[in-house]
């Protein structure tokens, strides 16, 4: 009997244990990861302009919806400071060079970030009362999409009438790069894309693929990328869709297929693949035409050449001929479409006249 209350009394103090540690670990990292809520974040309606800089171009953005969500929650998570020095002629450099969002505000305000200070720091270190560092004397906010420094945030400081410049990040979670996620999440926004990067997969052919579904208006690319080292992102420019993989690290000597999947993408877009080394494939010249293309290669257009019965394949004249079922479909007319089996960057490919 008494072996039997023992048996209880340690599991007990074991269930014991384990709450306390649960409630210490969520409490150690509830208080570095903490969101204010908006409720908390008056320095919102500060705001004196939103605006965006791709390459030199301007566009106001104080009146699109949801991009301040978007751009509260990543300076909500900002924990990562950098060494950096910008002056005011080097930020207009990233506006005419790169492509930054940013927040100006009618006068300095004070800023919480999710970057937490240790209690024997906090004495020459704002924060607020849970220990969360408290930026001071904040005029800009610039939030940098593509460019020098991508994914960094900086803060634009000014104090006695001098601005100077800030350089924050996202760090990952048990890693030491930082989290560029953030991007795809404000440019969304601001295009109005909406669409999704799968992961890598391996043991596949490597040819571009694409797939349209004209009811839902969703379409599906398969490209061949890099294993590691690069990010992939679709950008929109009126009916023209890109798919570009950019390098930001060290590449793996590996290849993979990626799937996008893009949603409500218009009929008659044009949809191209822009590797990192700039090279591009037209994966589709039109969307409601459904010739398909070799990529073979060419040095010239007169490489080029239609196959298959209804002259539905683009090919080079230096692959074998190919054969295909004799069947009609008013996808195939390529002069509806206004597309032609031309040369691009070194492969045959359907591509708008």
């Amino acid at each position: 009997m008494s072996k039997h209350i023992s048996t209880n009394k340690k599991l007990l103090f074991g269930v014991l244990a384990i709450v306390i540690v649960v409630v210490v670990v969520h409490h150690y990292f509830s208080s570095r990861c903490y969101l204010r809520p908006f409720s908390q974040l008056p320095w919102i309606f500060q705001v004196q302009e939103v605006s965006l800089y791709d390459h030199g171009k301007f566009r106001s953005l104080n009146d699109l919806e949801g991009i301040m969500d978007e751009l509260v929650s990543v300076v909500q998570k900002l924990n990562l400071q950098a060494k950096c020095a910008f002056s005011e002629e080097r930020i207009n450099q990233l506006r005419q060079n790169g492509k930054v969002v940013e927040i100006v505000f009618k006068k300095p305000i004070n800023i919480t970030i999710s970057q937490w200070i240790e209690p024997e720091e906090r004495y020459y270190i704002p924060t607020d009362k849970e220990g969360h560092r408290i930026l001071t004397n904040v005029k800009s906010v610039v939030f940098i999409l593509e460019g020098y420094m991508e994914g960094n945030v900086l803060i634009g400081v000014e104090s006695d009438n001098v601005k100077s410049y800030e350089c924050w990040a996202i760090k990952k979670p048990f890693s030491n790069e930082i989290d560029k996620s953030w991007i795809k999440e404000v440019e969304t926004v601001i295009e109005g894309l909406n669409y999704k990067v799968e992961e890598c997969s391996v043991g596949f052919e490597p040819e571009e693929v694409i797939d349209y579904d004209e009811k839902t208006k969703t379409l599906i690319a398969y490209v061949t990328v890099n294993c590691c080292g690069v990010n992939i992102t679709v950008e929109r420019e009126d009916l023209a869709y890109r798919i570009v993989e950019k390098q930001y690290g060290e590449l793996c000597r590996c290849m993979c297929r990626r799937k996008i999947t893009i949603f409500n993408v218009p009929e008659n877009s044009k949809v191209v693949f822009i590797d990192k080394d700039g090279r591009k494939i037209v994966l589709s010249p039109n969307l409601g035409f459904c010739g398909r293309s070799t990529y073979g290669k060419c040095n010239s257009d007169e490489d080029c050449i239609t196959d298959g019965c209804s002259s539905q394949v683009c090919r080079s004249r230096f692959e074998e001929p190919i054969g295909t079922t004799c069947e009609w479909f008013d996808c195939y007319d390529a002069n509806k479409y206004g597309v032609a089996c031309k040369c691009v960057d070194g492969k045959c490919q359907w591509v708008r006249k």
